[in-house]
């Protein structure tokens, strides 16, 4: 059985009020891979290094190549923030209530996808979710950004790229 997945945008540009605007994931990741990226707060070039060194083009490569599906049908973890009415309209929010405010409708009129974000992709928000995002803790602002990924060679091309 075949069901509909949600899917990062790895080329569509950012909108102009995004930290990098007009800039797609991939143009980042591999900005980051060959230091052309600039640090946001500092402008000093930001380059992601891989040990081995050889293990760089396998980034290239998926950062490339990769459609990074971002949803699965299972019954826990991080539901997809996406609530629907009944004309099949989809409104992506935080929460129940901003969905509402963007759809005109009460929140009891709309139902959030039943899909949850896939593993690798949840995976990314277990240091959010336990340092107290989205407010500005002491442990979010010690611990985020960081700056070491300790991954398997074997998904580096298909997951860490994107």
């Amino acid at each position: 059985m075949l069901t509909d997945q949600w899917f990062v945008a790895m080329t569509k540009p950012a909108p102009p009020d995004i930290l990098l605007p007009g800039k797609s994931f991939r143009d980042i990741c591999l900005a980051a891979v060959n230091a052309s990226l600039p640090e946001p707060k500092t402008g000093e070039p930001v380059r992601i290094r891989f040990v081995p060194e050889h293990w760089t083009s396998w980034y290239t490569i998926g950062s490339k190549t990769c459609t990074t599906g971002a949803s699965r049908a299972s019954s826990g973890g991080h539901r997809i923030p996406a609530w629907y009415d009944d004309a099949g309209n989809i409104f992506v929010a935080r929460n129940a209530e901003e969905a509402a405010k963007k759809s005109g409708k009460p929140a009891s009129a709309l139902r959030q996808d039943e899909d949850v974000l896939d593993t690798w992709f949840s995976s990314a928000l277990w240091c959010h979710s336990t340092l107290g995002w989205p407010q500005e803790t002491p442990e979010l602002r010690l611990f985020l950004p960081s700056s070491v990924l300790v991954t398997g060679f074997d998904i580096i091309s298909f997951w860490s790229s994107a």
